[in-house]
């Protein structure tokens, strides 16, 4: 009998607990950021080497962009036509975006062609102030052809706790 209680009161415990937690709220996301309009920070937000503010984004998230990086996170590719310019470059980024509620911070791992551009890339969201507190999630910015330069266009999901 003292065993039918205990597993009615375990029971009873995890099935609260489980009607307790809140699901995470994830939502679509397309938006545009345009490097054409960076300007270089001088001296970067240490520990990176470089750090652009990049200026608006614009689409279902509309604020600012910054992204900084280290030039050990940068691959160049061979330099196939000898032009002393790698054709591509495998960069790791570190990218926040601020907005009216809050800001949400990413890694990204892009692609970057020396002639045409940047080109793919992959986010993942890891954290943010305000709203997007303890946010998560990924976003890619997938290639576009012809390549829209400067131009790059996100799509993915932004979740909050």
């Amino acid at each position: 009998m003292k065993r039918l209680i205990m597993i009615a009161l375990l029971t009873v415990a995890v099935v609260s607990l489980a009607s307790t937690a809140v699901a995470a709220d994830c939502q679509y996301q397309t938006f545009k950021v345009d490097y054409g309009s960076s300007t270089t920070l001088d001296p970067p937000i240490v520990p990176y080497d470089v750090c652009l503010d990049v200026g608006k984004v614009v689409g279902t998230l509309n604020g600012s962009y910054l992204v900084c990086w280290s030039l050990a996170d940068q691959i160049p590719s061979p330099d196939i036509y000898a032009d002393d310019f790698p054709q591509i470059f495998a960069v790791k980024y570190y990218t926040r975006i601020s907005t009216k509620k809050g800001d949400i911070d990413f890694v990204e791992w892009g692609w970057y062609d020396g002639d045409f551009g940047l080109e793919t890339g992959f986010s993942k969201v890891i954290g943010g102030t305000g709203e997007f507190e303890n946010a998560f999630g990924t976003l890619s910015w997938p290639p576009r052809y012809p390549n829209l330069g400067g131009s790059v266009v996100y799509e993915g999901y932004v979740c909050t706790p």
